[in-house]
């Protein structure tokens, strides 16, 4: 079974530039994925949260995500000082709805 993977950005613009960098890539290191629907592709890149996926992953720093609806979770936190505080709240938060939370620093 395919899993099916959902990355949610902030803004339809966001959506929009993604879909064209993950376009963009050389054929082989392609990734499929469609933009604002699931189809057959297990990847699908949209502004909007749904409960159809297996795995999130919100590039969207500033929305924590309000459920457990997702096997795995991944938030996306830029390294400023006001998004880390709020990471912060997420961390604290996302443990309450029972995900076993990991931190790993990137670059």
């Amino acid at each position: 079974t395919k899993l099916r993977i959902q990355v949610q950005t902030s803004t339809e613009n966001l959506a929009a530039c993604l879909d064209q960098q993950l376009w963009a890539n050389s054929p082989t290191s392609f990734i499929p994925h469609h933009i604002d629907e699931l189809k057959n592709n297990t990847i699908y890149v949209t502004k909007e949260e749904t409960k159809h996926t297996d795995i999130l992953i919100n590039c969207s720093p500033c929305d924590q995500v309000d459920d457990s609806n997702w096997a795995r979770l991944l938030q996306i936190i830029p390294d400023t000082d006001h998004l880390l505080k709020q990471a912060r709240q997420f961390y604290r938060h996302y443990q309450q709805l029972g995900y076993k939370v990991n931190s790993h620093k990137i670059g």
